[in-house]
């Protein structure tokens, strides 16, 4: 080690980081990197999540809307289960931007049940159930509304 004096100061010539310094600093920042990228893959996958809901919820709405359409008496919406064939439900059950293509088949299903005189006399109690996906990747959206006979 050299030293030159320079004045009451002296001056050493060795300057910067040690190797293990640097080993030190670059270990840390791939730490850092690492948990930023699992983050970023759980964010991924709660949008996806979300954009599944939200499509299921605008079909449920979209079904419900064609269903307070209808008359009161309506046979469409008459008491029990109503669950159409994937090619004549409205949606795109295969995810290919085909609705209602001839053979239609795939993860999305929509079916709805009506409860008639409940829960008072002459208004029925409407259902819509929108499931998406299989297995523990299954979303399932639910939709209750009401619909009273006008008189």
């Amino acid at each position: 080690m050299r030293s030159k004096k320079i004045g009451p100061r002296v001056l050493n010539s060795q300057n910067g980081f040690t190797l293990i310094e640097i080993m030190i600093a670059i270990a840390l920042l791939s730490i850092g990197i690492l948990g930023m990228a699992t983050m970023q893959i759980t964010s991924m996958k709660g949008n996806n999540i979300a954009g599944e809901l939200t499509e299921g919820s605008i079909w449920a709405m979209n079904r419900l809307e064609q269903i307070m359409a209808l008359s009161y008496d309506d046979p469409k919406i008459s008491a029990g289960t109503n669950q159409p064939a994937a090619d004549s439900d409205g949606l795109d059950n295969d995810n290919d931007g085909q609705i209602d293509e001839a053979g239609e088949s795939g993860n999305v299903s929509i079916q709805w049940q009506v409860v008639d005189d409940y829960p008072i006399i002459d208004t029925k109690k409407i259902e819509i159930t929108v499931t998406q996906g299989t297995g523990s990747a299954q979303r399932t959206v639910l939709l209750i509304s009401y619909k009273m006979k006008l008189l």
